[in-house]
């Protein structure tokens, strides 16, 4: 059944591409954020289908689920009940509103359109708690490859 699920899935060496890591300093931290808020999710979504694929048993040891909600609260706060109140197999249901969000940060940027300080801020916060949540998932990496 995982294998079915998983045809149209991406080849982990083309996770790695760094084409919008590139685009980092031509885009303001706002729009920064909701872009690694967005792909965080998806990556983490596709750690637990690999880790599932990989037949380990219970793989949910090392993927720290309690980053991704942290992300979505910090990027959505308007959602944070919602959030609280769903397994995170729903958060998949946030993605079209931060995909909005992004967009809408895009087109500040084409309308010249500086970010306000509590825009700034914001974006601070959320790349500080994508910044921990990536360093965790790298350790679970590490700690996946030992056993």
């Amino acid at each position: 059944m995982l294998e079915m699920i998983g045809a149209g899935a991406p080849a982990p060496s083309d996770l790695k591409r760094t084409d919008a890591i590139n685009e980092r300093p031509f885009v303001p931290e706002l729009a920064w954020a909701y872009f690694k808020a967005y792909s965080s999710i998806l990556t983490g979504n596709y750690m637990i289908f690999k880790l599932l694929e990989s037949g380990i048993d219970n793989p949910i040891q090392f993927i720290n689920r309690e980053h991704t909600k942290e992300i979505l609260k910090a990027a959505l706060p308007h959602q944070s009940q919602w959030i609280d109140t769903v397994a995170p197999e729903a958060y998949h249901n946030l993605l079209d509103e931060l995909e909005l969000y992004l967009l809408a940060e895009l087109r500040k940027i084409l309308d010249g359109v500086e970010l306000s300080a509590e825009e700034l801020e914001k974006a601070q916060r959320l790349l500080s708690i994508i910044g921990r949540a990536d360093a965790d998932q790298a350790k679970a990496a590490m700690s996946l490859v030992r056993q």
